[in-house]
């Protein structure tokens, strides 16, 4: 069974993304890879907003900080409860992967691990130059 890979790596996973990647697994009969890539740049990121509110304290901004994350963490899983249903509805087998690392290189170490041969995935990094074994569908 061949397999494909969606990937992601931020809460707002648009629908063409999910439909894509449903639609080619489904065409090729293959398993679908759901991959979750935990990006330490992007979580910073998301700390940095709370950057402005300094003035009320360390403590209160750690805190802060902590509350986004969680917060992420469970809009990402709600996102992935969606990709899992579409794959239910459409009788398409799925894994459900989260890497913690760089995002092209999380998404290669997967992508060879797993053996894919097609990554659906947003256009954020260039994955093209990269490609070697499977074909990428930057969207």
């Amino acid at each position: 069974m061949e397999n494909i890979m969606v990937v992601f790596s931020s809460t707002d996973i648009p629908q063409d993304l999910i439909d894509r990647s449903i639609a080619i697994s489904k065409e090729k009969s293959a398993k679908l890879i759901i991959l979750d890539v935990r990006d330490r740049g992007m979580s910073e990121k998301v700390g940095e907003l709370t950057e402005n509110v300094g003035f009320m304290g360390d403590k209160i901004v750690s805190n802060l900080k902590k509350q986004i994350s969680y917060g992420r963490c469970d809009v990402i899983y709600q996102k992935l409860i969606i990709i899992e249903d579409a794959a239910k509805r459409e009788g398409i087998p799925y894994e459900i992967v989260v890497e913690r690392g760089p995002f092209v290189e999380s998404i290669l170490r997967v992508a060879k691990k797993k053996n894919v041969k097609i990554i659906v995935c947003q256009s954020r990094e260039s994955l093209e130059s990269h490609s070697s074994g499977f074909e990428v569908i930057q969207l």
